[in-house]
């Protein structure tokens, strides 16, 4: 650390010498005589690299090597080749990337702020924008993405108009594009770019109806891609359109489709229900309709007046109506903040487990901000929830595609601590499908109390926990339970310290990995996610389960996991 606080105030001396981008020399890079920052990589790689040539580039650097007592830089959410390039052009002042790498590369120039880099990645873009033909369509979804991608990230339109400018100078009409574009990427897409693709309003809107059609045709299955674009669609426009495609996408989704859920059939029916009373209302103005909006709106106002109520009494818990399972639909049309008050309020919200596994489920992380962290801090105060470990945050999706959220997050004490719960992980690793249709009994050793004189060896102290399997016509019996029946107990060679070691206290969550994984996904699938659903109706054990928004195979393993709360 003095090391590098001595080279800080050597750099801090040099400014008006030295302009970057300058040629500090290539064969200084990942030498041991001049490198005093290590940076890990991804796959056990390092690199090593001198503080003074990153802080002349990067004012980023600057603050990071002045802040952090450590001589390593954890550089392992980044493609390790792109690393190395970034850190040559830093050293060279010079810029040597593949089209391919442009995302990556220019991901990097603007997380750490190299002016000089990010002008050569806008003048890199522009030059391949200007010479991409016609018939170069890999080129031209690879233009598209970053310019989404710098949409969604940065909020800067310039390089999604100048390609949209370049797509409709071509042969090709926009919906043709957008259409070859989904055929391409359309399970891999966020929903970000859902939303941005149906934010280009085509000529022939119509072409998102078929993007639909086509998938879920293919597919068999109600996508939760399907659900968004459906969800985002003018719909009104669609039926003024194509009636009859209209018609017979509504029909495909909710007839002709595997095992589509509740919910998604509750919402489909809904969407349809308002669309047609939309479209009646704008063709006879005397008609009076009640749309989703109102729901919408009814469901905010009954929030501000249950606020209202508990400013003046005690805290007042919104009723289970308003349980985001039940309002699924609903709930994601609340504003965020919102959407967040219902999560503080509800009596089924019963810690901050759930809480965040809410807004990982909806994806809204982008809309979290420092007032949305103060409303689950105060949350937490008002509920008398415990603080969550950081592990548990790691686990959520959605959380992770926003790396500096999740950092930002993880260094909050007043939310996190890893001292208040004990991580158990049960012995039991089998597949999804064998998790969800076979009675089984999981065991997770616990540690033995403090409290009490058990004689008992502390590796037989434990707990077993008791699936039901899940159904066709038993769906809703699927559960976890906690066994009491001490001769179970006696079978399994454990013991429970039932008035210590308490359901109440316990969070479960499945975790879904590839075979060999260390770690999972946490699937959140405990209480938000909803009704598993088979790809093979005719067996009723297909070989894919849907759970979660994803497709689950006999290649993936499932575990139980149970974080217990220790305060107490």
């Amino acid at each position: 650390h003095y090391f590098i606080q001595s080279n800080l105030r050597m750099y801090e001396e040099l400014p008006a010498k030295v302009i970057v981008p300058a040629d500090f020399g290539i064969e200084n890079l990942n030498s041991k005589l001049h490198g005093n920052i290590t940076l890990k990589l991804e796959g056990y790689s390092e690199l090593l690299v001198n503080s003074i040539i990153l802080s002349l580039n990067s004012p980023v650097f600057v603050d990071l090597f002045r802040k952090e007592d450590s001589r390593v830089l954890d550089m392992r959410e980044y493609t390790p080749s792109v690393v190395r390039l970034f850190m040559e052009s830093l050293y060279t002042g010079r810029i040597t990337i593949q089209k391919h790498d442009l995302r990556d590369f220019s991901k990097l120039a603007s997380t750490f702020k190299v002016a000089w880099l990010i002008l050569k990645c806008h003048d890199y873009y522009m030059k391949l924008l200007e010479n991409v033909g016609d018939d170069d369509v890999d080129d031209m979804f690879l233009l598209f993405e970053e310019a989404c991608s710098i949409k969604i990230h940065i909020g800067d339109t310039v390089y999604i108009e100048k390609v949209l400018e370049k797509i409709k100078g071509s042969k090709y009409k926009l919906s043709e594009f957008i259409e070859r574009y989904t055929n391409v990427g359309y399970l891999s897409f966020s929903k970000a770019q859902v939303d941005l693709i149906v934010e280009l309003d085509p000529p022939d809107y119509t072409v998102f109806l078929r993007i639909i059609r086509k998938n879920v045709s293919k597919n068999q299955l109600f996508d939760w891609i399907s659900r968004q674009l459906l969800k985002q669609l003018d719909l009104v426009k669609c039926m003024e359109l194509d009636l009859t495609l209209y018609n017979e996408v509504i029909d495909l989704i909710l007839k002709k489709t595997n095992d589509i859920s509740r919910q998604d059939k509750t919402l489909v029916n809904q969407l349809h229900k308002d669309a047609t009373a939309k479209l009646k209302a704008k063709t006879d103005p005397k008609v009076k309709t009640i749309t989703r909006s109102d729901t919408v709106s009814f469901a905010s106002r009954a929030l501000k007046s249950l606020k209202r109520m508990g400013s003046k009494t005690e805290l007042k818990l919104l009723p289970s109506k308003y349980h985001v399972f039940q309002c699924y639909d609903i709930m994601d049309d609340l504003p965020f903040d919102d959407f967040l008050d219902i999560l503080s309020l509800s009596s089924e919200v019963k810690s901050l487990f759930m809480m965040l596994e809410s807004v990982d489920m909806f994806g809204a992380w982008e809309k979290f901000t420092d007032e949305s962290l103060k409303k689950v801090i105060s949350t937490i105060q008002t509920r008398g929830w415990t603080k969550i470990p950081r592990a548990f945050l790691s686990s959520l999706y959605w959380l992770n595609e926003c790396p500096d959220k999740l950092k930002w997050i993880k260094e909050c004490p007043a939310l996190c601590s890893d001292t208040n719960h004990t991580k158990m992980i049960s012995d039991e690793i089998t597949t999804p499908k064998k998790f969800l249709l076979e009675k089984k009994v999981h065991k997770f050793i616990f540690p033995r109390p403090r409290t009490t004189n058990c004689v008992i060896l502390p590796t037989q102290c434990g707990i077993l926990v008791q699936i039901t399997p899940f159904g066709k016509e038993t769906s809703e019996k699927f559960k976890l339970e906690v066994v009491q029946d001490p001769a179970l107990y006696t079978e399994h060679k454990m013991h429970y310290h039932r008035h210590i070691v308490i359901p109440e206290r316990m969070h479960f969550v499945v975790e879904m990995f590839n075979d060999g994984q260390e770690d999972g996904i946490n699937m959140e699938i405990s209480w938000a996610r909803g009704t598993p659903q088979f790809s093979d109706p005719g067996e009723g054990l297909g070989s894919k389960i849907r759970w979660g928004g994803w497709q689950w195979g006999d290649t993936h393993k499932a575990r139980l996991m149970c974080y217990y709360d220790n305060t107490q």
